[in-house]
């Protein structure tokens, strides 16, 4: 749920989405419409899908009930949001997990059918209302096992999804498609035989349990387990002992798999280890109603955070002793509806491994004022501490409720977190602290005597260590001067290089100003995971376009990256000794006052694996190698990306497939059906005769037509998860080869394997235009269809 510094930003979206809704709704510039348990408010030019999108909400907030007597908030408040600004694809859904979903939309075209370019919307909100169905009935959602979240509302939003094209058929939608299979239990089990990841197994663990039990027995466990308002670290123990008492039988926690029983931590800061002295610098020990306060903030707020799925960590070490946590005090505001929720928050004692030593309650009526920003100070249980600890606080905020913990950038160094016990543990994006207190007291006698020598002892420790403290941070907005600065813009990449891979913020001299943030954030990560570097291969863009430049050139023309760029390999360890990982980046640079500045940094090339032993020289040529293995140049890790053969791959390909135009066009059917892929129809398994009688056909409606132009259809970077080109070019290959191309040709079929050609025959009266496929089989380029006019 919550991954790096992108969780505080998404719940800030949340909100910001939450309130844009609101204003546009009361400002008439949005319509709305009511169902019997759902309400819509949408952009006017939309309102045919918000029309059917209430129809589906209506239905599967029964369907819920129906199949699993799940109960839902009602009603259920959609938002749709028109925003053209992000593109014409863009398309985000998502829940505040109690009675809103939002979604924005750049143009009508993300709610076509799936087949048509759009997403699964049918399914999506049925997936929403999963989350909205557990969420609601929770505690605290953070701290749920990894993929259960996801892959429990990904197995009802499926099942109801089909349900409901069994109930409403395939025209409730504006777009009709068949959503069971592209979207719901047809898709589901497609997954189960390919996936293997923590949200497909949790998944797969709802649909063992319906299949043994059947439906009402998992609803019910459901229900009970949800009955007990779980936390998100409860809900999966919780909902195994509901399974096995509702089932009668022991054996039915054996369908959930180990390893989303139990929440695992995911570690991300950059120092775990908390028992180091200096990561203290800065904390100021002042006494206080008889109590020793802690804290790092200087009173003044610089800015302030929500976090979903998470909460606000602060890191305390005590003076020699023993001593007892009495208060927490923290500078917030509420945010929401009009009224305090009637729910507790939740502050965590944890110690230096980030277990749970004692859990605290906090009412929200604390904060009855909303937008009230306060110091609110509250005793807890006196719970002795550890040397090094943790406080968190987790506020289990929504789109809709909330509070706000304030920051304080003015801190020499981040002793904060964004972190939840038993789930997860990340560093703050920037250097700030939480405005977050404690207070201790003395737990014996010999501690009370000496308390105050203690205070002072820890202070004069702490104020030691300034220099090392300060070592370790990274401060972007801080300039750093490289004298002399290099002149050859090849020798600014290679410093530049040198630096980041080993954590190094030197290399924030090199970069523009719009960049440093990001390099910081990467700084840290080598400084967790230092590299072993072998090698720069250097580049620039020259006409000669060998493989490197090609690859520059390539970046440069799509991302329009500035003046010069550069394309680096990179060799680093791996987990398995004789092995190394390859990386190919690029650095982009920019004329700016007299310099040679890196302007943009990024990696295209997917992590091939070389012996460990490979010379420099040797590790490009198995680059080489695997590009002219698998025709990949260009990877992304973020979802399905296709992109177009080299460009003598597209020249080789073109010539073979003029080649069998002619042999077509001439009669020549033998030499035809050599040059098609044995995989496709048109071969017609290999049967001559059938084969020239079915070209014949076809030859006759091109009489006396000549082929005078064949291009590739595409030769660019195409850069699109699922774009519409390739689910075209998926169901065409699919109708040919009688079977999904990844079977056919292979997982990487789309990388550089399918080269597309228009063609166009005329007779000077008449054109025709056909879109014609050739398919690379190891070093054979073959043609895949035929004109079929």
């Amino acid at each position: 749920m919550v991954v790096r510094w992108v969780a505080s930003a998404l719940l800030s979206g949340l909100i910001v989405g939450f309130a844009f809704g609101f204003e546009q709704q009361m400002s008439g510039q949005t319509e709305t419409l009511s169902g019997k348990h759902f309400r819509v408010s949408y952009p006017k030019s939309l309102q045919a899908y918000a029309k059917a999108l209430l129809q589906i909400g209506d239905a599967a907030w029964e369907a819920y009930r129906e199949l699993y007597n799940l109960t839902l908030p009602e009603p259920i408040e959609l938002q749709i949001q028109l925003v053209p600004e992000k593109g014409e694809k863009f398309a985000r859904l998502w829940t505040d997990g109690q009675r809103f979903i939002f979604l924005e939309v750049g143009s009508e075209k993300p709610l076509f059918s799936p087949e048509k370019g759009g997403a699964h919307n049918v399914y999506g909100i049925c997936h929403e209302l999963g989350h909205i169905a557990i969420y609601s009935r929770m505690s605290q959602t953070a701290g749920i096992p990894e993929g259960v979240a996801e892959g429990w509302a990904h197995y009802f939003g499926s099942v109801i999804t089909s349900h409901l094209f069994e109930k409403l058929g395939a025209e409730v939608y504006p777009d009709p498609h068949n959503y069971h299979e592209t979207s719901g239990l047809g898709r589901l089990l497609r997954q189960f035989e390919t996936s293997k990841d923590p949200e497909t197994l949790a998944a797969k663990s709802l649909y063992e349990i319906e299949r043994k039990y059947g439906r009402q027995k998992l609803g019910e466990a459901l229900g009970k387990a949800l009955s007990q308002r779980p936390s998100g670290r409860e809900l999966v123990t919780k909902f195994v002992e509901a399974l096995v008492a509702v089932t009668g039988d022991p054996e039915a926690k054996t369908l959930i798999p180990e390893q989303i029983l139990k929440p695992k931590v995911r570690v991300d800061t950059e120092f775990p280890d908390i028992k180091q002295k200096w990561l203290y610098y800065g904390l100021k020990l002042e006494w206080q109603d008889g109590l020793l306060r802690l804290r790092y903030d200087d009173g003044e707020k610089d800015g302030q955070w929500s976090l979903g799925g998470s909460g606000h960590g602060v890191i305390f070490c005590k003076p020699q002793g023993k001593w007892q946590l009495v208060a927490v005090e923290f500078y917030g505001a509420r945010y929401g509806e009009l009224q305090p929720p009637d729910e507790d928050f939740s502050i965590f004692l944890c110690d230096a491994d980030f277990k749970v030593i004692r859990e605290f309650k906090a009412p929200y009526s604390l904060f009855a004022q909303r937008g009230e920003w306060k110091w609110e100070r509250i005793a807890v249980e006196p719970t002795e501490v550890p040397e090094f600890f943790y406080i968190v606080i987790a506020f289990n905020p929504t789109a809709t409720k909330g509070i706000y913990m304030a920051y304080d950038s003015d801190v020499p160094i981040s002793h904060s977190r964004i972190a939840f016990p038993d789930s997860h543990l990340t560093d703050t994006e920037k250097v700030y602290d939480w405005m977050v207190r404690c207070y201790l007291k003395p737990a014996d006698e010999e501690t009370a005597k000496r308390s105050a020598e203690a205070a002072r002892q820890l202070e004069s420790e702490l104020e030691a260590l300034r220099e090392q403290a300060l070592a370790h941070v990274i401060r972007p907005d801080e300039e750093i001067i490289v004298e002399p600065y290099p002149d050859d813009p090849a020798e600014v990449v290679r410093q530049f290089m040198n630096a980041f891979v080993k954590g190094d913020e030197k290399a924030l001299a090199f970069v523009v100003k719009e960049m440093r943030e990001r390099i910081a954030q990467s700084l840290k990560f080598y400084r967790r995971e230092p590299q072993r570097f072998l090698h720069f291969k250097l580049a620039q863009l020259n006409p000669e376009h060998d493989f490197f430049s090609r690859m520059a050139k390539r970046v440069v023309e799509v991302r329009k990256l500035g003046e010069l760029c550069f394309a680096v390999w990179r060799a680093f360890t791996s987990d398995k000794p004789n092995i190394l990982h390859v990386n190919t980046d690029f650095v982009a640079l920019r004329r700016e006052n007299g310099r040679w500045i890196v302007s943009a940094y990024g990696t295209w090339w997917y992590t091939i694996d070389v012996p460990a032993s490979a010379k420099p020289e040797e590790v490009e040529r198995y680059l080489l190698e695997q590009v002219r293995a698998t025709g990949i140049t260009d990877y992304s890790a973020m979802g399905r990306t296709c992109y177009a053969p080299l460009p003598e791959d597209l020249a080789e390909a073109e010539k073979i497939v003029r080649q069998v135009l002619s042999w077509w066009q001439a009669g020549r059917d033998k030499d035809v059906l050599s040059a098609i892929h044995p995989k496709s129809k048109t071969a017609v398994g290999g049967d001559l005769k059938k084969f020239a009688e079915t070209q014949k056909q076809a030859r006759a409606k091109l009489k006396g037509m000549k082929l005078v132009r064949l291009v590739p259809h595409r030769d660019s970077i195409v850069q699109s998860e699922q774009p519409e080109e390739f689910r075209f070019v998926e169901q065409t290959l699919t109708e040919l080869f009688g079977a999904h191309p990844e079977k056919a040709l292979g997982e990487n079929w789309l990388y550089a394997r399918v080269a597309l050609f228009n063609a166009e025959f005329s007779d000077g009266k008449r054109t025709v235009r056909f879109r014609l496929f050739a398919i690379k089989e190891g070093n054979r380029w073959l043609i895949a269809n035929l004109p079929m006019p």
